[in-house]
C-alpha cells in the first residue's frame, strides 16, 4: 500500500468512493499505513476511527478503543468515532460503556443507515429490544435499494436476529447489485450456509474467501466441511498444520478429536480428548464435550 491512500470503512457514507475495505486481509497493512501516518502529522478523525477498526479485526481492543477516542477528540460531532468506541467496549463485553457511547452517537444525529445499522447491534447486545427493534423497522422503512444498503440488513439479520435464510438472501441481493467489500461479504455468506447445512455453498464461499487470504477460522471451516464428505484424512492433515501454528492448541486437538467422532473411531477420538486434558488451558469444557462423548459410546 504506497503513498496516500484513502481507507473508507464499509459501513462509512463514503462507500461509494471507497477504494479499500478494512477486513481480516489487510487490517495489519492498514493498520501500519495509518501508524505511520501518525509520525508523520497525518491524522484526522477518520484515520483514527479506521485504525481503530483494523484492531478490532487484530482483536486488540483496548487499542481500538484508545485510537477510537482519539477520533472523537479530534472531532467531538463525528457519531462513526463514539460508534467504534462503542464497539470495541462490545468487543470487551461492556455492556454500560457500550451503551454511553451508543447513545452519544445516536445524539449527533447522523444515522443514515450505515450508523443506524450499528445502533441496532449495540442496543441488542445492550438488551434494550424494543428501541434496537424501532430502529430496525426505521431501517426497513429507508428502502434503498443500494448495495451496502442490502448488505447492511442483510448484517442485521445475521448478527442481532440471527436469521441465517434471511441474511443470506439480503446478502445475496448485495452481491448481484455489485457490493465492493467482497472478503466480507464472502466469510458472512460462508457462515450463514454453515449454519444452514448447507455444505456446497459453505465451500464455495470459503473458497472464495481463501483466494483472497487465509487465517485459522477459514482453515477449520475448510477442514469441516472436508469431514463432512467423508475426507477425514485431508481434514487431518489441515488441522495438524493449524497445530504447528496456532497459540490455542488445545482448541485445534478438540477439533481433531470431534473429527475422529465423525470418522467413527472412537479410540483415536479418545487419544485427542485425553491429549486436549494435557494442554494448557481451561479443561471445563473439555470435560462437558468428553462426558457427552463417552455417555454417546456407552450407548
Amino acid at each position: 500500500m504506497n503513498g496516500e491512500v484513502t481507507v473508507f470503512d464499509n459501513f462509512y457514507t463514503k462507500y461509494e468512493n471507497a477504494t479499500t475495505f478494512i477486513s481480516f486481509a489487510n487490517a495489519e497493512a492498514i493498520r501500519d499505513q495509518l501508524e505511520s501516518d501518525i509520525k508523520a502529522h497525518k491524522m484526522s478523525a477518520e484515520k483514527y476511527a479506521y485504525l481503530s477498526k483494523t484492531y478490532v479485526f487484530l482483536k486488540n481492543y483496548k487499542k481500538s478503543i484508545e485510537y477510537a477516542k482519539k477520533a472523537v477528540k479530534l472531532d467531538k460531532n463525528y457519531a462513526y468515532g463514539y460508534i467504534r468506541i462503542a464497539f470495541g467496549y462490545a468487543k470487551e463485553g461492556n455492556k454500560k460503556e457500550t451503551l454511553k457511547y451508543c447513545k452519544m452517537a445516536e445524539r449527533l444525529n447522523q444515522n443514515n443507515f450505515f450508523n443506524k445499522t450499528f445502533l441496532i447491534i449495540f442496543y441488542n447486545f445492550c438488551e434494550d429490544y424494543e428501541h434496537a427493534e424501532e430502529l430496525f423497522r426505521e431501517l426497513i422503512k429507508e428502502n434503498d435499494n443500494t448495495a451496502p444498503y442490502l448488505y447492511n440488513i442483510g448484517l442485521v439479520y445475521d448478527a442481532v436476529k440471527e436469521d441465517p435464510v434471511n441474511a443470506e438472501y439480503y446478502y445475496k441481493l448485495a452481491l448481484d447489485a455489485g457490493y465492493k467489500d467482497k472478503f466480507n461479504l464472502y466469510y458472512n455468506l460462508a457462515d450463514c450456509y454453515s449454519e444452514m447445512q448447507d455444505i456446497d455453498n459453505t465451500e464455495i464461499f470459503i473458497a472464495k474467501c481463501l483466494e483472497m487470504y487465509s487465517n485459522q477460522d477459514l482453515m477449520e471451516k475448510k477442514a469441516d466441511c472436508i469431514s463432512y464428505r467423508g475426507r477425514y484424512k485431508e481434514a487431518h492433515d489441515i488441522l495438524k498444520n493449524l497445530y504447528y501454528t496456532t497459540e490455542n492448541k488445545k482448541w485445534i486437538v478438540i477439533k481433531l478429536a470431534k473429527l475422529y467422532e465423525r470418522a467413527n473411531q472412537p479410540k483415536k477420538a479418545l487419544h485427542y480428548y485425553k491429549f486436549a486434558l494435557e494442554l494448557p488451558g481451561d479443561n471445563e469444557p473439555v470435560y462437558q464435550i468428553l462426558a457427552t462423548f463417552l455417555e454417546q459410546e456407552e450407548e
